[in-house]
């Protein structure tokens, strides 16, 4: 059996995975609840996780299946420009009236340019098909995976001059508003799309939401009509036995700050949740586990399980398996990780438990501690996201009360911009902190969200760090 340290868990990246150990994506991928097949050709649309619960690893990975009858197609909303985003359909009716054409306009461009890629197709030598991709192209519309670049095009004056030619593949009838006219074509290539005849099946995977976080009301406006329009569209595609289905991968916290009023009937008829955590005590059977010794096992085959065949029974008197999972919230992300930085410090075939210890301490410091700043940047400032850190590590206990915690920020003269319950509220959707409860039966029980995502923050109760932290915040 080969050494631990030399065993490709994975990266932190989806998308360097994919890049650069594809395998990983392909024969590595753990389905939880068929997921896959949810995702290709069943109803649902909108999959729902914690940051690091393999979001982006579902749209490699159904990226990596592309073929001859199956074209998956990443639209990543990365740094996508909303300024830009707001100008595309003119006119003046407010934003939110605005919105639902301008995703359904850049939607749909995409969706397009994946048919014309379907050789095995009929459709795509039909004429009206064939002067739409021509017109499509002259435009500069089709011509590149850039969606900065398409959001940019879309807004240029030279733009909205070429629309009305677009027309004459529909319509004949004149429209003086150019908010009207976009939508007209938006309508047309939904008749397009809705018309095509294939044996094959086109997905729009939109992935990204997790890099985009702001508190600008744009985003979330934008956002909110985002999931309205997939929604829309997809009854549309279903409706017209239409061979193409719109994925979206979102972050569960920025669902639910969405303003959407028809949002939980999203939710309740179209969404999947990306859940790893298993509250029974065997968590050797868990499906992270599985997905670990899925990996192991493409490395080495005789590789039974990573956890017994590597790592001792127990560490610091808990079990292995037990010991390193309270490391994490319950990610594969998270998981990889641990492991990954336990195998920087491993010297022989297998850790010991001073290197286990050791690379338990490097991960909280290189890695938990800096996923949790990121994981508030967006809601709060940099400035606030460092003086919270710096308080709760001068608290220097585990768990306290949020009054500690404000008595320290006053006792030191330092102020936040933002109010501390709401930092401490985000904290905690995230899981870097959880509350206790000390109940009269003598037990104590721990609330976290990515045990239970109905849970919420208590202000009243106490705090305690998660686990991951200790070490980065100096706790013993």
């Amino acid at each position: 059996m080969k050494n631990f340290k030399d065993i490709p868990f994975g990266l932190a990246s989806a998308e360097d995975e994919s890049a650069r150990s594809p395998n990983l994506l392909i024969e590595g991928y753990w389905d939880t609840g068929n997921i896959v097949k949810d995702a290709k050709s069943g109803h649902k649309f909108l999959f729902l996780g914690y940051k690091g619960s393999g979001k982006s690893s579902l749209a490699e990975h159904l990226k990596l299946q592309k073929g001859p009858m199956f074209f998956p197609t990443v639209m990543n909303l990365v740094d996508f420009p909303y300024s830009s985003f707001k100008k595309i359909v003119s006119g003046e009716s407010d934003p939110e009236g605005k919105f639902p054409t301008a995703w359904s306009w850049l939607l749909l461009l995409k969706i397009i340019r994946s048919l014309r890629d379907d050789n095995g197709s009929p459709s795509t030598s039909e004429r009206r098909f064939t002067q739409l991709i021509e017109k499509l192209t002259s435009m500069g519309l089709l011509d590149s995976d850039n969606l900065n670049k398409l959001v940019t095009q879309s807004t240029k004056n030279s733009f909205r001059a070429q629309i009305p030619s677009l027309l004459e593949l529909g319509a004949e009838e004149n429209y003086s508003s150019a908010e009207l006219v976009l939508q007209v074509v938006v309508d047309l290539l939904k008749d397009v799309i809705n018309n095509f005849k294939t044996e094959s099946h086109h997905l729009l995977i939109i992935d990204g939401l997790d890099d985009i976080l702001s508190t600008k009301e744009v985003q979330y406006q934008s956002l909110a009509a985002l999931v309205f329009q997939v929604n829309r569209l997809n009854q549309e595609f279903t409706a017209n036995n239409a061979p193409v289905k719109i994925l979206l991968l979102c972050r569960t916290e920025l669902f639910e700050r969405l303003p959407n009023a028809n949002k939980n009937k999203i939710r309740q008829n179209s969404a999947e949740y990306l859940e790893w955590y298993n509250p029974s005590s065997g968590e050797t059977v868990s499906n992270l586990w599985r997905l670990i010794d899925l990996r192991a096992k493409l490395f080495d085959p005789k590789i039974g399980s990573a956890v017994e065949d590597f790592f001792p029974n127990s560490i610091d008197g808990s079990k292995a398996e037990d010991f390193l999972l309270s490391l994490t919230r319950h990610t594969p992300r998270d998981l990889i990780q641990l492991l990954t930085s336990i195998q920087r410090h491993t010297v022989g075939p297998k850790p010991t438990r001073d290197e286990i210890v050791g690379g338990a301490k490097d991960y909280s410091y290189n890695y938990f501690a800096p996923e949790i700043k990121d994981e508030l940047s967006g809601y709060f400032s940099p400035e606030d996201i460092e003086l919270t850190f710096q308080v709760l590590g001068g608290i220097r206990k585990r768990d306290f009360g949020i009054g500690e915690a404000q008595a320290l920020l006053e006792q030191r003269q330092q102020k936040l911009h933002t109010n501390l319950e709401s930092i401490l509220g985000a904290l905690f959707e995230c899981s870097a902190i959880g509350n206790v409860q000390n109940r009269n039966t003598g037990t104590t029980f721990y609330t976290f969200k990515y045990r239970n995502r109905h849970s919420s923050f208590n202000t009243t109760e106490r705090i305690i760090l998660h686990k991951g932290l200790w070490k980065a915040m100096n706790l013993i």
